[in-house]
Formats: C-alpha cells, sequence, structure tokens
C-alpha cells in the first residue's frame, strides 16, 4: 500500500510556487538547495557576531526542535557566548532573548554572516 501511495504522489504534477523559496530550506527537492551563498555551521561563528539562518540539516524531528526553541530558517540571531572547550552556545535572539544551544545542534545549522 506504501508503494502504491508513493506512486501516485510521484504522478501528480507539483504545482509552481507564487512566492520565492529559501535557498537552502524550503524543500528536499528544491532548484535552489544547491544555492546556499558562503554558508558555514552555526559552531564557528564568533561571539559578538551576526548571522541568518539559511539551512537545518539533518531531519524533521530537528527542525520541529528548532521551532519549538524559536529558531527558523532567515531569522537573525548574534552569538553571546562560545566557549568551545566547554559550555553550551549562547545566542540572542528577537528583542534580545537568550537561547542556550549544544555544540552537536549548533554543528547542524547554516548561517550566513551578517557583515556591521
Amino acid at each position: 500500500m506504501l508503494e502504491t501511495l508513493r506512486a501516485h504522489l510521484k504522478a501528480q504534477p507539483i504545482p509552481a510556487v507564487p512566492h520565492a523559496c529559501t535557498p537552502g530550506v524550503d524543500c528536499d527537492d528544491c532548484p535552489n538547495r544547491d544555492h546556499v551563498a558562503a554558508a558555514l555551521p552555526l559552531c564557528l561563528v564568533r561571539p559578538g557576531q551576526r548571522a541568518r539562518i539559511v539551512q537545518v540539516e539533518h531531519g524533521q524531528r530537528f527542525r520541529k526542535r528548532l521551532a519549538d526553541l524559536g529558531l527558523a530558517p532567515g531569522m537573525e540571531l548574534r552569538v553571546m557566548q562560545a566557549s568551545h572547550l566547554s559550555g553550551p552556545l549562547i545566542l540572542a535572539v528577537r528583542c534580545d532573548a537568550r537561547i542556550a544551544l549544544g555544540w552537536g545542534m549548533a554543528k547542524k545549522i547554516q548561517v550566513e554572516l551578517i557583515p556591521g
């Protein structure tokens, strides 16, 4: 039954998306997926630098976990503290709220640096 459903879904034409997608984050088969300019893992951003989330690697559960924390592609954030030997990465997001992320999570989030 699962194979029948997959075959049916593949046979359906995919309508054109009326809005612009965010490269690398909107869908698995997005033609813009490989056009993420100058992306680097969040764990490499230094304290005081600002960045924008452009891509989240790994599965849907991880993306849901980030959404539950209030992090989503397109969001701007600032790294407040990054002790590479121990401790979490502290991020400032929306209205100066703080979020602590472990290094394993930070490696799976691709960001682009925001100048200034």
